[in-house]
């Protein structure tokens, strides 16, 4: 069965979703929207967090079929130190809404954000393919 993701930041960026995915190019994302869910800034970082249900609030981003349990499994390496897989609907513009996943933060509110970064400006650590 296949895992829709909704993205709101770094990862909405087709060439960053590459480098973490481990694509030869870069893929092709849906203009997408997500209810209920609020961006919070932490420190310098956005992240998403739940809002209160039936709030209504919407987060605008993109959403990626994945092709694979492994693609999960880059992503969520990617986003472990900070991030959580939730569950979300995920409305496309044509009116289209499917079940999918997003990641939510795990820090408390007013936490900052400390992202290690390797030379190349992004940690890819546990992405790397084995």
């Amino acid at each position: 069965m296949a895992i829709t993701f909704f993205f709101y930041g770094v990862l909405s960026d087709p060439e960053t979703l590459a480098k973490v995915l481990a694509m030869d190019t870069p893929p092709t994302l849906v203009r997408a929207n997500i209810r209920d869910y609020e961006i919070q800034l932490q420190g310098m970082h956005t992240t998403l967090v739940r809002g209160s249900p039936g709030c209504g609030s919407v987060v605008r981003g993109a959403a990626f079929e994945l092709r694979s349990a492994r693609d999960q499994e880059r992503l969520e390496a990617y986003e472990a130190l900070h991030y959580v897989v939730a569950d979300c609907t995920i409305e496309f513009e044509d009116g289209r809404e499917v079940e999918g996943k997003t990641f939510v933060s795990k820090l408390k509110v007013g936490e900052e954000i400390r992202i290690p970064r390797d030379e190349g400006g992004l940690n890819l650590k546990g992405c790397q393919t084995q």
